[in-house]
């Protein structure tokens, strides 16, 4: 019983640092940077 949670443990784990590493290039692409300057820009014409 402790080695199937101690395995289960060990794979919420991993799944969580990939999640979080997939969150991280979406918010770091260059594709993202773009968006932001973009949204950015129309916020201060809006005014």
């Amino acid at each position: 019983m402790v080695t199937l949670q101690s395995w289960l443990e060990r794979k919420v784990e991993r799944i969580a640092h990939n999640m979080n590493d997939a969150v991280t290039q979406v918010f770091t692409s260059k594709e993202a940077k773009h968006l932001v300057a973009k949204a950015t820009k129309e916020m201060l014409h809006a005014a």
